[in-house]
């Protein structure tokens, strides 16, 4: 399987945007990453029933949207009125989901590399990433894709050959640089909390980079960077500019 090499990544990448600071997965988010010096954001894709990629994280709507149920089960039209910015706060009120073409819009005016992670409902990986090849098919924006699920990173691969994919994992396996590779992956995504300098040097051991989440204390960002880990995602990126 091809090995496409990912674009050149920031030390730091804004998780959800800068889910700190305003809420995740919407345009306000993306903005205020770039806002505080973020060069790079991660954001989530899902697929509407009519067959349009969209950021959110969760399968459902309920915790970021005052809309109720499966994502799924939603048409694009149906989406567009619903409000992703209040509970988060007052001055996020009526803030949208927006598709990814409107993401990417966003990200190539403010200059943003992005970290497109794909969420498929079990079946609907080909779907999902055939809808987000059509769209990447003119972008400008540096892009990787990321994924837990192997069939997505698979369809990826047959889809989307010269983009540079990355393996997401829980925890931090021991034999996940070994999987990526396999995969055609240039880079590994683990959970910060797993990471010591053993496990580190084990999971690069296969030629991957290696991608932290989420870290929002510097300090131990620092430590990871010893460890050779070459980018962390963050909710804060106005702290991580600051100490960096």
């Amino acid at each position: 399987m091809s090995h496409p090499p990912h674009p050149p990544l920031p030390r730091w990448i804004g998780h959800r945007g800068a889910a700190e600071r305003a809420p995740e997965n919407t345009l306000a988010s993306l903005r205020r990453a770039a806002a505080d010096g973020a060069q790079w954001v991660e954001f989530d894709l899902r697929l509407t029933a009519d067959g349009r990629p969209v950021l959110l994280h969760d399968a459902t709507l309920e915790r970021t949207t005052n809309g109720c149920g499966p994502l799924a089960a939603q048409r694009w039209a149906d989406l567009r009125g619903l409000d992703a910015g209040s509970w988060f706060g007052h001055d996020f009120r009526g803030e949208a989901i927006p598709s990814l073409a409107q993401a990417l819009e966003c990200c190539a005016a403010l200059g943003l590399g992005a970290n497109l992670e794909l969420k498929a409902e079990a079946g609907g990986e080909d779907a999902l990433v055939a809808a987000v090849a059509e769209a990447l098919e003119k972008c400008q924006v540096p892009v990787i894709v990321s994924a837990f699920e192997i069939e997505a990173l698979e369809c990826a691969a047959r889809r989307m050959p010269k983009i540079a994919r990355g393996l997401l994992c829980h925890g931090a396996p021991i034999d996940a640089g070994h999987r990526a590779r396999a995969l055609g992956c240039a880079s590994v995504h683990v959970a910060e909390g797993a990471l010591d300098l053993e496990r580190s040097i084990a999971l690069r051991a296969d030629g991957a980079s290696l991608l932290a989440y989420t870290v929002n204390d510097c300090a131990r960002a620092r430590a990871l960077y010893e460890f050779g880990v070459a980018a962390v995602f963050t909710d804060d990126p106005a702290r991580f500019a600051a100490a960096f």
